[in-house]
């Protein structure tokens, strides 16, 4: 009888060694993959859209005008989101209308830009408090990024699923499928 167990423990044991090499590969490529989204495209942080939109409502509420206040908020910023604004706040100075100041980079404008322009959009052309607005599109900006959130959740909670299946299987087999064939193969 001990002689018929051991090719069953051994083709076992190399189709864990199997699995485990393979886990290591994709958890590797994975991790390289992570590893490259986490890294910023211009090589420094950027803050989020909702703390965007609170800096332009700070510079606002202390007495900057709309355009003085989107040069200052996007030269602290940077980035993508910081070059729009700075363009959008020369174009205002300069007088262009206020829907075709917002076409600085046509199709390619950052969502935060898109909130920037409709929050702001009351205020500069009627004159009204652009704090409220501002406070709308922090909300709308704080609401989409908890949206987003959920959502990445859900993926990675069926992406890991596969993974764990295949790390549970094998302990299922060797503690509880072999030991229960093997008392009945023997008795």
């Amino acid at each position: 009888m001990g002689v018929e167990v051991v090719p069953v423990y051994a083709a076992f044991a190399a189709w864990c060694v199997a699995l485990c090499h393979l886990l290591r590969w994709v958890g590797t490529y994975r991790i390289d993959r992570v590893r490259a989204a986490m890294r910023p495209a211009d090589g420094g942080l950027r803050p989020s859209d909702a703390l965007m939109l609170q800096m332009l409502a700070v510079a606002l509420r202390g007495g900057a005008s709309i355009p003085y206040a989107l040069e200052a908020v996007g030269t602290a910023v940077g980035g993508p989101q910081g070059r729009v604004v700075c363009a959008v706040s020369s174009a205002l100075y300069r007088g262009v209308a206020w829907r075709d100041a917002w076409l600085v980079d046509g199709d390619d404008c950052p969502p935060v830009c898109v909130l920037i322009a409709e929050g702001l959009r009351d205020a500069w052309e009627h004159g009204s408090s652009p704090v409220q607005g501002l406070q709308l599109a922090v909300e709308r900006a704080d609401r989409d990024t908890d949206h987003a959130m959920r959502e990445g959740a859900a993926a990675l909670s069926v992406k890991i699923l596969l993974p764990m299946g295949l790390c549970f299987l094998p302990a299922f087999v060797a503690t509880g499928v072999v030991p229960t064939a093997m008392s009945l193969m023997a008795g």
